[in-house]
């Protein structure tokens, strides 16, 4: 638990924090000395633990209810201590099959053995349990460990059903986007090339993936890796063990940061956004820290609307069950962004891009949300 004192840290101990963009979330002051074991602000005394060497820069009565039963049943959990292995099976149906060939080997291993469990069950069944052997004890437990899996996570159950029929509907009716995530993706990686000193902060960046694969971390830049999950964001930080980038990593808030405004040049968010208790406190919070000029990017689920009716049962059983909304709120775009696009990039996925206007700047927005313009009423949209 995080505790609060009355007197601020003064021991020889403590060090100002390496970054002067850090700001106590309490007080809002760049006074935050760090400990090995605690930060604590300097002004109002108000001390973050460092949990396993990576400082929690929140108040837990701060966080919102969904993020945090998200964090404690999912990401502090199974799918949070096997992400790397549960992920790719979620998205298996709509993975291009050079990705997906080991995923629809396991997939074709769990079926066969359920299939097999189950018969082995039934036969007993009919021999009036007559003669039963460690085997049929084994298959026993099995469907037992499965029907448990399945309740606490119902969304492997549905993939289950559904991986087949969706590959099937994607095979015969393929998604083609306007841009592609690898596309926009380079023109943004190519428009920052040439700078130097970048900031950029990863949100909701669970294992790092995201951040390490898509050519951030080609810049000359520095990074913070901020997330809810300690279990999640212990993998990252192991996994950069071995890269050894430039990256501090901060459990935190996404609807709290703990930074100074204008203190990022890029802004990410590759999933997670979706299920934030509030979308639109994150996204303002996000956008704060972003300084004039600069980059937001989020990336989370948003399903095409031309998809068939076993790609939007499999939208809202496997790929979003856990969402609070269920496509880009464009609608709460802050007035301070700009040039507002909302690309579908996949049939069950947005990546939006924007960028945040000088406080001088009085001219008109530019907000794109494409074939989701209908969501916006309070702007007039340029659709391209």
């Amino acid at each position: 638990m995080i505790e609060k004192r009355g007197t601020p840290a003064n021991s020889a101990a403590a060090k100002p924090a390496a970054r002067d963009y850090y700001r106590c979330v309490v007080c809002r002051q760049l006074r935050l000395a760090r400990q090995a074991t605690l930060w604590q602000c300097a002004e109002c005394g108000q001390a973050y633990p460092v949990l396993d060497g990576i400082p929690a820069l929140y108040l837990e009565e701060r966080v919102g209810g969904h993020d945090r039963e998200l964090r404690d049943r999912l990401y502090n959990g199974l799918l949070g201590r096997h992400y790397q292995q549960l992920m790719p099976l979620l998205t298996l149906p709509v993975r291009p099959w050079r990705l997906a060939w080991k995923g629809w080997v396991v997939f074709g291993a769990v079926v066969a053995m359920l299939v097999a469990a189950g018969g082995l069950l039934v036969l007993l069944a009919f021999n009036g349990f007559a003669k039963p052997n460690g085997l049929h004890a084994l298959a026993a437990a099995g469907l037992v460990v499965a029907g448990a899996m399945a309740t606490r996570h119902p969304y492997f159950l549905y993939l289950l059903v559904l991986a087949v029929p969706v590959r099937v509907a994607t095979l015969l009716r393929p998604y083609h986007p306007v841009l592609t995530f690898n596309a926009i993706h380079a023109e943004l990686i190519a428009s920052l090339r040439a700078k130097r000193g970048l900031r950029i902060l990863d949100t909701c960046s669970g294992t790092g993936d995201s951040l390490l694969r898509h050519g951030w971390t080609s810049l000359d830049a520095s990074f913070v890796a901020l997330d809810l999950s300690s279990t999640m964001l212990r993998r990252a930080r192991d996994r950069n063990a071995k890269a050894k980038l430039p990256i501090e990593f901060v459990l935190a808030n996404c609807a709290d940061l703990p930074f100074d405004s204008d203190s990022f040049d890029v802004v990410l968010s590759y999933g997670g956004f979706n299920g934030f208790t509030d979308p639109g406190s994150a996204l303002r919070e996000m956008t704060r820290v972003v300084r004039p000029g600069g980059l937001l990017v989020i990336y989370d689920e948003q399903l095409d609307e031309g998809a068939s009716w076993v790609e939007r049962v499999y939208f809202r059983r496997v790929c979003s069950p856990h969402d609070t909304i269920d496509r880009f709120p464009v609608s709460a775009v802050p007035d301070s962004l700009d040039l507002v696009r909302v690309h579908q990039v996949y049939r069950y996925y947005y990546l939006c891009v924007a960028r945040k206007r000088d406080a001088l700047d009085t001219s008109g927005r530019t907000v794109d949300a494409g074939a989701h313009a209908e969501t916006w009423s309070r702007q007039a949209l340029r659709v391209a």
